[in-house]
C-alpha cells in the first residue's frame, strides 16, 4: 500500500470543519504538520527542527505560498532558533502579526536585523532574550517595521541601556512598551526620549531603579493618551512625580508596588482626579502607609462618584 502524498493529505485537512480537530491533525505527525501548515493561521510548533519543513517549498508551491496565510507564531524557549530560523519565517511569512520569541536565548542582534524586514508585525515578544543589545534595538528602529509595530517586550533583556532606548522613539506606531526588570543602565534619559511617541498608551517599567520624579513629569506631561503606566519596584520615584497625572483623563492603571519613597496622602490627594482610575498597586510598607479606615474611606468616595468598578491593591514587598 503506498503512503499518502501531500495532495491526498491536504484533501482530508479541507474536509475536517472543526478547528479543533485541525489542530489535532497537526501533531499527527512530521508530513501532517507540514500540511496543516498551509492552511493554518497560527501555529504554535513545540519541535523547532520541524520549522524547516513547514518553510520549504513544497513540490507545488513556493516557500511564500506555504505560509501566506500564517499570522500568529510561538516559539516560546525553542533554545535551538538562531536567525536563519527567523529569516525563514520572516520571509515567508508576508502576513506575520504576531511573533513571540520568549526565552528563545539564540535571538542576537542578527535576528532583530532580520525582523526589521517584517511589514505587518504589530506585535513582537523578546522577554529573556538575553543576548539583544543597543544595536538590535537600532536595526528595529530603522527597519520596515517602525510603520507597522505596535507591542514590544522587552522584559529581562538586561544588556539594553539609553543608547538603544532612544532609537525606539522612531517607532512610531508603538502604543505598548514593555522594558520590566531590565535593570540599572536605563534612566531618566531613555525613558524621556520615549515621551516623544504620538501614541503610546501602555508603559510598564517596573524596578528600573534608576528611573526618578524625572521620567515621571515627562510621562505626564507628554503622554496624554497613556492608560495604563506600571513604575513598580521604581524605588527613587516621590509624591512630586505623582502630580504629573494629575488630572489625567484616560490614565486607568498604575502600578506603584514596592515605590517606597510615596505616602498614602500622596496616592489619596491625585487619585481622585482621575476620571478613568480603575486600578492602583501599593505597597502596605509605603511611606506613611494607608490607615485602617482609609481603604474604607476611599470606596465610600468611590461609590458616591459612580466609580465602584475600582480596585486597590496593596501587598507586602
Amino acid at each position: 500500500m503506498e503512503r499518502l502524498g501531500e495532495d491526498e493529505i491536504s484533501s482530508i485537512f479541507e474536509r475536517i470543519s472543526s478547528r479543533k480537530d485541525k489542530n489535532s491533525f497537526a501533531i499527527v505527525c512530521k508530513k501532517f504538520f507540514k500540511v496543516a501548515s498551509f492552511h493554518l493561521r497560527k501555529l504554535h510548533n513545540k519541535l523547532p527542527d520541524l520549522l524547516y519543513d513547514v518553510l520549504i517549498a513544497s513540490p507545488k508551491m513556493a516557500v511564500a505560498d506555504a505560509c501566506i496565510h500564517l499570522v500568529y507564531v510561538n516559539l516560546c524557549g525553542r533554545l535551538r532558533f538562531t536567525e536563519i530560523g527567523i529569516g525563514s519565517l520572516v520571509r515567508s511569512c508576508k502576513n506575520l502579526r504576531t511573533l513571540v520569541l520568549i526565552g528563545c536565548v539564540n535571538v542576537t542582534d542578527k535576528s532583530l536585523k532580520i525582523i526589521s524586514e517584517a511589514t505587518c508585525l504589530n506585535t513582537l515578544n523578546l522577554q529573556c532574550c538575553c543576548l539583544i543589545s543597543d544595536l538590535g534595538l537600532e536595526y528595529l528602529a530603522n527597519g520596515d517595521l517602525k510603520h507597522c509595530l505596535k507591542r514590544l517586550y522587552l522584559d529581562k533583556c538586561d544588556r539594553i541601556t539609553d543608547i538603544g532606548i532612544i532609537h525606539l522613539k522612531k517607532l512610531v506606531t508603538l502604543s505598548t512598551l514593555s522594558f520590566l526588570r531590565c535593570g540599572g543602565k536605563i534612566t531618566d534619559y531613555g525613558i524621556v526620549s520615549l515621551c516623544e511617541l504620538p501614541n503610546i498608551e501602555s508603559l510598564n517599567l517596573d524596578y528600573l531603579f534608576n528611573i526618578t520624579d524625572i521620567s515621571l513629569l515627562e510621562i505626564g506631561r507628554k503622554c496624554l493618551n497613556i492608560f495604563s503606566v506600571s513604575f513598580n519596584g521604581c524605588e527613587r520615584i516621590t509624591g512630586v512625580g505623582l502630580y504629573a497625572f494629575y488630572g489625567h483623563l484616560h490614565l486607568s492603571q498604575l502600578g506603584l508596588f514596592s515605590c517606597y519613597k510615596i505616602s498614602w496622602e500622596d496616592v489619596k490627594s491625585f487619585a481622585f482626579t482621575l476620571p478613568s482610575l480603575k486600578l492602583i498597586s501599593l505597597s502596605k510598607s509605603m511611606k506613611k502607609p494607608m490607615p485602617e479606615a482609609g481603604l474604607y474611606d476611599v470606596f465610600a468616595k468611590l461609590v458616591s462618584t459612580g466609580r465602584n468598578g475600582m480596585k486597590l491593591k496593596h501587598r507586602h514587598p
